[in-house]
């Protein structure tokens, strides 16, 4: 993941936030985790690795439910099953749309503050 917007957050963070969990770490800041049904941390699938899931892992995870895969922005390359949701702002075509990092940065302070 390049920093890029993946999919839509307004539409998938109804099934994002579930399996978002804030704790604190040692140094007082809040920090995400993506955890499953259950409460505990979900572990990447990345081979050979027993670290946590990152959120845009477990996001990507989400294109493969047919359900939530119209959710997700287009390559932009030939034979993309539709068009892709982007807003263009000016003549020069940058795509602005909303990125997960800033929901879930919303999300983590509305839960530090609690």
């Amino acid at each position: 993941q390049d920093g890029k917007p993946i999919g839509s957050a307004k539409l998938l963070m109804p099934f994002v936030a579930p399996h978002l969990k804030v704790e604190h770490g040692t140094d007082g800041k809040p920090r995400v985790l993506v955890v499953d049904d259950k409460g505990n941390p979900r572990i990447t699938k990345k081979s050979g690795s027993a670290e946590s899931m990152g959120l845009d892992e477990f996001v990507l995870s989400l294109r493969n439910d047919k359900d939530l895969a119209g959710a997700f922005y287009g390559t932009g390359m030939k034979g993309d099953a539709g068009p892709t949701p982007l807003k263009t702002t000016e003549p020069g075509n940058k795509p602005t749309a909303p990125s997960f990092d800033d929901s879930v940065s919303k999300l983590s302070s509305t839960y530090a503050r609690s």
